[in-house]
């Protein structure tokens, strides 16, 4: 993967979990360190892998609910405010 991808955010990421979407990813960048492959969303490394997850999504209506539905609560639960600023906080009264 290129620098640009692995500067890439998980912005795309979260929008897809606040709706209850499961996502696969490639797993560079941030998204490799939030996505826990088939907890949370899956990962994929090259065409193989991303046919293979994209079928089993397909094929599998309760797989997409269960990891859209994962998806939604990993990111409500890291994202919220009150834990975003809990961490800055900590991370201020660090520096």
């Amino acid at each position: 993967s290129s620098e640009f991808n692995r500067g890439k955010s998980e912005i795309k990421y979260t929008e897809a979990a606040l709706v209850g979407a499961p996502t696969v990813a490639s797993p560079v960048g941030d998204l490799g360190e939030i996505i826990q492959n088939g907890e949370n969303g899956m990962t994929a490394r090259d065409t193989k892998e991303w046919e293979k997850k994209f079928n089993t999504l397909i094929a599998d209506k309760q797989l997409r609910i269960d990891l859209g539905n994962r998806a939604r609560n990993f990111v409500i639960d890291q994202y919220n405010p009150k834990r975003l600023g809990e961490e800055l906080i900590g991370f201020l009264s660090r520096v």
